[in-house]
């Protein structure tokens, strides 16, 4: 089976249900994507349909991991993505829209992407500009 590609439809299909799952007002969230590039960097994204909002907390934390992580010295690029695929379509994350790079420098730590990026397109773009190279 190709890396990458789903493996068992009806597991990815399962809902997760963190209802007993809450502190006061946190709760679980979860990440679409998260890659580790040789010990050196971390892409970290979020895929949302339309126009949907991403929740504060799952923003927050996102954010937080990207900090933490540049603290430990590693490269991180944090996004979040817009893709149009209904359900029950399988989404091509690769191609979906870059709507927000997570930046450091920034006040909100989020801002738009200079031009238009894929995922695909902003991940090399970010791995080729820290000199991480791949076969």
């Amino acid at each position: 089976m190709e890396r990458g590609a789903i493996r068992d439809r009806g597991i990815a299909a399962q809902l997760r249900n963190f209802k007993g799952l809450r502190w006061g007002n946190i709760t679980p969230t979860d990440i679409d994507g998260i890659v580790e590039f040789r010990d050196k960097a971390y892409v970290i994204f979020e895929l949302k349909y339309g126009v949907a909002e991403v929740p504060y907390g799952q923003r927050l934390a996102i954010d937080r991991m990207c900090t933490d992580l540049e603290k430990a010295n590693k490269k991180v690029l944090g996004m979040i993505a817009r893709h149009s695929t209904p359900a029950p379509g399988d989404i091509d994350a690769a191609s979906a829209c870059v709507v927000e790079i997570w930046d450091r420098k920034v006040d909100t730590h989020w801002r738009p992407p200079v031009k238009p990026l894929t995922v695909l397109e902003a991940i090399n773009t970010f791995l080729q500009h820290n000199g991480i190279l791949y076969d």
